[in-house]
């Protein structure tokens, strides 16, 4: 006789079978597990620019200078010499150059007093239109001391030019042609002087060689004729007249 099991038995063998065909079958593909370089965001770099540091100035070169009626870069007529930096300042001073000068038979100044010292260029001698050699440029001083205002500027060198080209060396025909008018044009016997003013209280005289003076033809060696001699910046309210055949233009009066 076979025995059969309880019915209470049968009945739960039924319901797991039940539940067991109705779970879902597991994915057979196996899923990838998130990395952490998945969920973190890449490194950027810093939005704020790396800071460049600024070149050092620098002395301009001596043809990079440009005379203009108030006078040349940072030297002004009627301003004292600006205090830069030693490589930078376009002129030193010198506090026994009249002193050291002196001609023989004057007794030179002592180092301190009016006239002693001098402004200096702080550039190399050069040759001038008449074939010697000396500073680009000088200055002069009110009372001939240091700190005096600028009384004004004389530029020799061929180096240093006007804002239109012109320098000493220039030809009058170009010098005529590199401006519309002159405030001035005043005749003189060996030379004659056009003045340039600006809108400050001073004024740009150019030199002109004659080539016909009192004296003759000859009186200027060479094609020195009718050729810029040199030019100047001067305080406005003198009578323009030319420098050539006498001994000013220095910086010392003697």
């Amino acid at each position: 006789m076979i025995k059969t099991a309880p019915a209470s038995i049968l009945l739960a063998l039924a319901l797991v079978a039940s539940l067991a065909s109705c779970a879902p079958e597991p994915d057979a593909t196996p899923q990838p597990t998130p990395s952490a370089s998945s969920t973190t965001p890449p490194a950027t770099g810093s939005s704020t620019p790396t800071p460049t540091e600024a070149a050092p100035a620098t002395r301009p070169a001596v043809t990079d200078l440009v005379v203009t009626p108030d006078g040349i870069g940072s030297l002004v007529v009627g301003q004292p010499v600006p205090d830069e930096a030693a490589d930078v300042a376009l002129m030193s001073w010198n506090p026994t150059y009249c002193a050291d000068g002196a001609p023989e038979g004057i007794e030179p100044p002592a180092e301190g007093a009016p006239f002693a010292g001098a402004w200096v260029a702080n550039y190399p001698d050069s040759p001038s239109v008449l074939g010697d050699v000396t500073a680009p440029f000088n200055i002069s001083t009110e009372g001939g001391v240091e700190d005096g205002v600028i009384s004004w500027i004389n530029v020799w060198g061929t180096d240093v030019t006007t804002e239109t080209g012109i320098s000493a060396g220039s030809s009058r025909s170009d010098l005529e042609a590199a401006y519309d008018s002159f405030d001035v044009v005043a005749p003189g016997d060996v030379a004659d002087v056009y003045v340039l003013r600006g809108a400050g209280s001073s004024e740009l005289w150019i030199e002109v060689a004659n080539a016909e003076t009192s004296i003759g033809s000859d009186y200027w060696e060479g094609d020195t004729a009718e050729h810029v001699l040199w030019m100047r910046v001067v305080t406005t309210g003198f009578e323009p007249r030319s420098i050539a055949g006498g001994d000013g233009g220095g910086p010392c009066p003697v």
